[in-house]
């Protein structure tokens, strides 16, 4: 005997089977169900020119509408009120069809609000990189006691007594250094008297130098 016994049923008194006979023989008398029923039998094979998905969708229809009749009637009261379909469960939704398309419609007609557009940062100008400044290398101090680094226009100080041209102490305007044997001689613009001279440079010394 088989374990599911009451899917079987006895028709050794019978040629053939129809779609009414088969739900005589299980007892299905509900016009609504029986109509279902026969449309998942002959999905897409009845007169008519139906597809299958057709053929389901109305006997879903179908089934959806037994449904409401039984809450209209009062029965079944621990059906869900599918008017909640955020109440129902995995398990429900996977026996309930009716279930299943009130979730999917209540979800696909969700309007998704509208994000805001963010307003468009302004570009800021790329600042032109500044080119790069080579450093000045250190300038060596210049001993100014050497008279090889005095520059005509140098302002000199006569230091010595020994030449009466000259008076010690007072500047002069550096011109140029010449030389007699081992003997170097500082010239001068303009010596006291208002004329071009020379002394020994060691009778001088380095004061500044205008800009």
């Amino acid at each position: 005997m088989s374990l599911y016994q009451k899917y079987f049923k006895n028709v050794k008194h019978l040629d053939e089977v129809d779609v009414y006979r088969v739900l005589n023989l299980f007892d299905v008398t509900d016009h609504a169900l029986g109509h279902a029923v026969k449309k998942l039998l002959l999905c897409g094979v009845r007169t008519g020119g139906k597809t299958p998905i057709q053929e389901v969708v109305e006997a879903r229809d179908t089934l959806n509408r037994w449904v409401e009749m039984e809450r209209e009637d009062g029965n079944h009261t621990e059906l869900y009120d599918f008017s909640h379909p955020t109440k129902i469960t995995s398990d429900d939704l996977f026996y309930n069809i009716e279930a299943v398309t009130l979730v999917m419609e209540k979800y696909s007609e969700e309007e998704v609000e509208e994000v805001e557009e963010v307003e468009e940062v302004e570009e800021v100008e790329e600042v032109e990189e500044v080119e790069e400044v080579e450093e000045v290398e250190e300038v060596e101090e210049v001993d100014m006691s050497d008279p090889a680094t005095w520059l005509p226009g140098d302002i000199i100080k006569c230091v010595s007594n020994r030449n009466c041209h000259f008076t010690p102490n007072r500047k002069y305007v550096f011109k140029e250094l010449t030389h007699n044997g081992n003997v170097t001689y500082a010239h001068v613009e303009n010596d006291d008297e208002g004329d071009p001279n020379g002394l020994r440079v060691d009778f001088f010394e380095w004061h500044s130098r205008p800009l």
